[in-house]
């Protein structure tokens, strides 16, 4: 089965940058809260970001536009959630569905 290699993100800002995570269609999510568990550039100013909660069947990912800023990717991980009523079925091997970043 294919994987991916995502960077985790720690948005707190007090720690030390985690070791690269290895995110997988089968990765378990546990609890009921959303959680960020990965993160993928695609382009330049543009990242895909990989969600995880206990009452989906799978990882649900975001892409967000950050105009190539560090600071902006971590307020969208800390900030952002994705819109779990407009999910759209997923070409990404590496997660269930897509769908956009709900609106502030």
């Amino acid at each position: 089965m294919p994987s991916l290699t995502l960077d985790l993100l720690d948005i707190r800002g007090d720690q030390e940058q985690q070791e690269p995570a290895v995110l997988t269609p089968e990765t378990m999510h546990s609890t009921d809260r959303v959680n960020l568990v990965g993160v993928l550039p695609l382009a330049p100013g543009r990242h895909r970001l990989y969600w995880s909660c206990g009452d989906w069947p799978g990882i649900i990912a975001s892409d967000a536009e950050t105009s190539n800023s560090p600071e902006a990717l971590q307020t969208v991980a800390a900030h952002g959630l994705p819109d779990t009523r407009r999910a759209q079925p997923s070409k990404d091997l590496h997660c269930w569905k897509i769908a956009p970043l709900l609106e502030p």
